[in-house]
């Protein structure tokens, strides 16, 4: 595969093994095995958002030689009324539930939850890539020793 070339599965995608490529389906069972992050305490507020863009491309735990692709998660902060922005990772949907600190306060009580809009919020449709989205390539490094190998 090209390093060029990435792979994205929509959720739906995702949940059918027919669906996910041979090379990419270990990492895909990785990704809906783990273990998923959720608000252990409902003393902080939850702020939901959008993915808004998408960042770069991260090397794959536990899998090095593959990437994927982070997006920038927008949420409003009704204390400070401005919005912060957040790493998130695609595959995550609105089950999932991170803690961030905030800015505003040094205080080690400090901080929220933060997550995307859920398929039934009124923000849903604003996703760039909507939540649960699978986006994957081959390391160029891998790729080029692979291309190398075939050529000799």
């Amino acid at each position: 595969m090209r390093p060029d070339k990435q792979i994205i599965l929509s959720p739906a995608d995702a949940r059918r093994p027919a669906a996910v490529p041979d090379a990419v389906r270990p990492i895909v069972k990785w990704i809906q095995n783990r273990p998923m992050r959720r608000a252990a305490a409902k003393t902080k507020p939850l702020l939901r958002g959008t993915l808004i863009d998408l960042d770069g491309w991260w090397p794959f735990p536990d899998f090095p030689d593959w990437e994927f692709r982070e997006a920038n998660l927008a949420v409003w902060c009704p204390h400070c009324a401005t919005f912060h922005y957040h790493g998130w990772d695609t595959w995550d949907d609105g089950a999932v539930v991170e803690h961030r600190e905030s800015d505003s306060n040094d205080s080690a009580e400090s901080g929220y939850y933060v997550s995307v809009w859920r398929q039934s919020d009124p923000g849903y449709s604003a996703h760039i890539v909507k939540p649960g989205t699978i986006i994957l390539r081959e390391r160029q490094a891998a790729a080029q020793q692979k291309d190398l190998a075939h050529a000799q």
